[in-house]
């Protein structure tokens, strides 16, 4: 994936994260769909990582998970141990993240959100 590729990609999620939830499988099904059959396992989760990591940072998108009551639950936790925390819950999982099988999610931090 080239440069151009990932910073579309990027802005593409931060636009889903203000208007919804957007699971950890939705951006590594977004990343092989750009990436095409050429892309590894090992380089669709470097790659998945390398996005989260530079959303994390960038302060607009706060990672956490649905309530079963229809609200959002953040992780109160810093960039880098919300990373260690996907890489090991991934590890853990044994498989990649999709449907059912999700691991984190993401939305648009409260300062950023547009209804707010």
């Amino acid at each position: 994936m080239n440069e151009a590729n990932f910073v579309k990609i990027k802005k593409d999620l931060l636009r889903e994260c203000e208007d919804d939830w957007i699971a950890l499988w939705w951006i590594l099904a977004k990343v092989r769909k750009v990436c095409g059959e050429n892309c590894s396992n090992d380089k669709a989760r470097a790659l998945v990582m390398r996005l989260v990591a530079e959303l994390l940072s960038s302060g607009k998108v706060e990672a956490g998970c649905p309530t079963s009551t229809g609200g959002w639950k953040p992780w109160r936790l810093s960039h880098p141990a919300a990373l260690t925390r996907i890489e090991a819950e991934w590890d853990a999982l044994g498989e990649d993240p999709d449907i059912g099988k999700e691991l984190v999610w993401f939305t648009a931090s409260p300062r950023v959100r547009p209804h707010q």
